[in-house]
């Protein structure tokens, strides 16, 4: 398969599945571009990306669950209409209202509650470094207070160690925790991908 042939697939199978989105196919495009770059031809280039229907697959997990749970529907709706069975599926929705909706409803309370529990984690881990740093400067900050207050000499200079063994501490933990939080978002992604997955079969 030529370069040309993967992506007028890739193009119409993007259209067919209802993603309008002209920079993912330019992203595939610069992949292509990158691999005959490096001395592959064409035909290999092609061969070593992902398939056309794995590539749509990934497009469609990166849609919010809404538009998923939407298009399933939808999806479900037309061919039972195709079938002869529209007005069926309709009474049938009507009918199962009980038993679908709280379902829905409480997929997306459990979305949303991972959600609120992943950023608080991250806000709580964020909170002790600021809480380190606040502290870091209040211990530095101390020996100026102190040729006013008369406070010992000895105190002064235990303020400064801590001042700086906190600072320290701030600063070799700045970058893990930049790391941590991004494998939290990371992490938070698998469950989510796994319940659109539901939803794009």
């Amino acid at each position: 398969m030529t370069k040309v042939q993967y992506l007028d697939n890739l193009k119409s199978a993007l259209a067919s599945a209802g993603i309008d989105n002209p920079s993912l196919y330019e992203y595939y495009a610069e992949m292509l571009e990158d691999r005959i770059e490096d001395g592959m031809s064409e035909e290999e280039a092609v061969a070593d990306m992902e398939s056309v229907e794995k590539a749509v697959e990934a497009a469609r997990l990166d849609m919010p669950v809404t538009t998923l749970v939407y298009d399933k529907i939808k999806d479900s709706h037309e061919k039972a209409t195709q079938k002869g069975h529209g007005v069926l599926w309709i009474i049938l929705a009507i009918i199962g209202f009980p038993v679908w909706l709280p379902l829905l409803a409480s997929l997306f309370v459990i979305i949303l509650s991972m959600y609120i529990a992943l950023w608080a984690v991250i806000f709580s881990i964020y909170a002790v470094e600021l809480s380190l740093g606040v502290s870091a400067l209040g211990c530095m900050f101390l020996p100026f207070i102190g040729f006013f207050q008369h406070i010992p000499f000895v105190t002064v200079i235990g303020s400064i160690g801590c001042g700086l063994l906190l600072g320290g501490i701030t600063i070799l933990l700045w970058k893990p925790i930049i790391a941590l939080s991004i494998a939290a978002i990371q992490l938070f992604k698998i469950p989510i991908r796994g319940i659109k997955k539901l939803f794009v079969r």
